[in-house]
């Protein structure tokens, strides 16, 4: 926890307690101790607040350039066919992945790389809905053996991203010990609980600008109209637009209170009209099938 934040929070839960006990106002006095705690809870579960640590929400771009961010990998079906889309476009994205995945494929974790890709840490085992109760030695476990697992692979380890964004009270002391930084996002794709692919696309397209950082998955908990496909469309849609997918340089990071250049909802995008995309045109359709001699699995609600 960053000293501002613990400064904050225990003068609120003081006060509280000085209104409760040395003067009449109890009611207002309780409320304002338990926003003391609130205080701290909201920067452990809003993913870009920066009470905790340091968290990477964007990065100064050199024209139109975004950060593609995959999440949630390594698959066996879906990282080879993406990383033929990324190909494709000529684009570059980080994979966060779950440690115990890459240990069960590291052939998958090298591929990624020798494709001019970064991976990073995702945690070891993606415990969704508790990694903000987890006490120093869980969250030591969780950064420690999804690195050692990366690195056994051959990467390079230089970010992490917690499930949901959500954070660790001793989140910061872990990052630093294993010189990751964290890393947010600008615009959540909705991927992972959307079942329509213009839904996805559109809430990209709606939101992207230069710097962004986009957030998308992979793997069987997506649902089967989308996997993978709504990641072709919105390479597609970026390149039409203008839009380069880069791995940004750590010195050109943005955290928190920097703020990416605006664009009014009725502004066009500059690169809305006369953009040739970059790869082959109706990606989704020629990408996404199988390599020769292999049997194209089944994939629920894709009639």
């Amino acid at each position: 926890m960053k000293r501002y934040l613990a400064l904050q929070s225990c003068s609120l839960k003081l006060t509280g307690l000085w209104l409760m006990l040395g003067t009449h106002w109890l009611v207002p006095g309780i409320l304002v101790f338990i926003a003391g705690g609130a205080l701290v809870i909201v920067h452990m579960l809003l993913p870009r607040a920066q009470g905790l640590c340091d968290v990477v929400t964007g990065f100064h771009a050199d024209g139109k350039a975004v950060w593609l961010t995959i999440d949630d990998g390594p698959d066996p079906e879906d990282t080879p066919k993406i990383l033929d889309l990324l190909e494709a476009s000529r684009a570059r994205a980080t994979f966060f992945l779950i440690g115990s995945r890459a240990r069960r494929h590291p052939e998958l974790v090298r591929r990624i790389l020798e494709r001019g890709h970064s991976v990073g840490s995702h945690t070891e085992t993606h415990p969704l809905w508790n990694f903000w109760l987890a006490g120093p030695g869980r969250v030591r476990r969780e950064l420690g053996d999804s690195v050692k697992a990366l690195k056994q692979a051959g990467a390079e380890v230089r970010y992490f991203r917690s499930p949901v964004g959500i954070k660790s009270l001793f989140l910061k002391g872990c990052l630093r010990e294993f010189g990751l930084r964290c890393v947010a996002w600008t615009i959540r794709s909705g991927d992972g609980f959307s079942g329509n692919r213009q839904a996805v696309v559109g809430r990209v397209l709606r939101q992207v600008r230069p710097g962004a950082i986009i957030l998308m998955h992979e793997g069987p908990h997506v649902a089967g109209p989308v996997r993978v496909k709504a990641l072709a469309d919105v390479l597609e849609a970026l390149a039409g637009r203008g839009y380069r997918c880069v791995l940004p340089s750590p010195d050109t990071f943005l955290y928190g209170s920097g703020r990416l250049p605006s664009r009014r909802a009725d502004q066009p995008d500059p690169g809305d009209e006369a953009v040739i995309p970059v790869g082959p045109a109706n990606i989704a359709e020629q990408r996404i099938a199988p390599a020769q001699g292999e049997v194209q699995p089944g994939i629920a609600g894709d009639n």
